[in-house]
């Protein structure tokens, strides 16, 4: 299993350019037209193999490399998206609500997004509980 070996390696080995984003299509049932698309993260080793985040989001955590792995992410989705008219999503996680460093990194990136409306932060409803407090505060930073 990846973990293990992401375990066993030295964390100055791995590189956040092996995680690339893999775009899933979300599609309107009444005209099947694509909607938006959802940013998932995909880590690609050396073999080529494509491993799912259950495979490495516990390094990822481990490490302390979520924001890192959120700007990143977001970059790719940015870059993806630069000349497209098309909404996306990412997913965020409670600690980046509560940390301002998402939101900076956010502002820094809306120069290449053509509507800021395009851009959807995902966040699971288990996160959101824990942070239930902090949402309106973050929304509203975001919304600025």
């Amino acid at each position: 299993m990846l973990i293990n070996e992401l375990s066993t390696s030295s964390s100055d080995t791995f590189s956040m350019q092996s995680i690339i984003p893999f775009f899933q299509s979300i599609i309107d049932l009444h005209d099947f037209g694509v909607v938006r698309y959802e940013c998932l993260a995909r880590l690609i080793d050396q073999s080529a193999t494509t491993y799912k985040p259950e495979n490495f989001m516990q390094f990822i955590e481990r490490e302390a490399y979520n924001s890192q792995l959120t700007d990143h992410m977001l970059m790719q989705c940015v870059h993806a998206f630069e000349y497209q008219n098309m909404p996306w999503n990412i997913n965020i996680t409670a600690g980046e609500c509560q940390d301002l460093h998402l939101l900076h990194y956010l502002r820094s990136a809306l120069d290449y997004v053509p509507c800021f409306g395009h851009i959807g932060l995902e966040l699971s409803h288990l996160d959101a509980l824990c942070v239930l407090g902090d949402l309106p505060q973050f929304i509203a930073q975001c919304r600025e």
